[in-house]
């Protein structure tokens, strides 16, 4: 009598998971091998915190873009709430893998749309310029401490 309800509270299924995990898994030389689960558990949180906007993400790209660049899209958008989520790891590993995944691309009769691909490069300077910064800001602020360490300000 009630089964209409049910699917009220269930989620739809997002073909971006699968999307975003195979060009993740395309890229012979990343990380994503060694570290895969490390990498899945986080990919599916994100989808699954913002299920909501990546619905709306998945229609949009369906609309707007060829199937191939349909799995870039979705990839690009997980990435870029990994990066404002602080995940730079996560969001490193998935741009370098669309980066390679576009430059198969190019060699090969496909190709990625212009604008996806810049999009792909400008978040990945980003993520490691981020990177760079906090990892300078870390270095800095230890050496701060050892230098004040032993001597009381009044």
């Amino acid at each position: 009598m009630f089964a209409w309800l049910s699917g009220l509270f269930e989620k739809e299924q997002l073909q971006a998971s699968v999307w975003v995990r195979d060009i993740v898994a395309s890229n012979p030389k990343g990380s994503y091998a060694n570290y895969k689960n490390y990498y899945d558990r986080h990919i599916n949180r994100i989808l699954n915190s913002y299920h909501k906007d990546f619905l709306r993400f998945e229609k949009f790209a369906v609309r707007n873009y060829k199937h191939s660049d349909q799995s870039v899209f979705m990839a690009i958008k997980v990435a870029s709430y990994a990066y404002q989520l602080g995940q730079l790891k996560v969001a490193a590993c998935i741009t370098a893998a669309l980066i390679s995944t576009c430059n198969r691309a190019k060699r090969g009769d496909a190709q990625v749309h212009p604008k996806l691909y810049r999009a792909t490069i400008v978040l990945h300077k980003k993520i490691l310029e981020t990177g760079k910064t906090t990892k300078k800001q870390k270095a800095q602020n230890q050496l701060d401490r050892s230098q004040v360490g032993g001597f009381l300000c009044i």
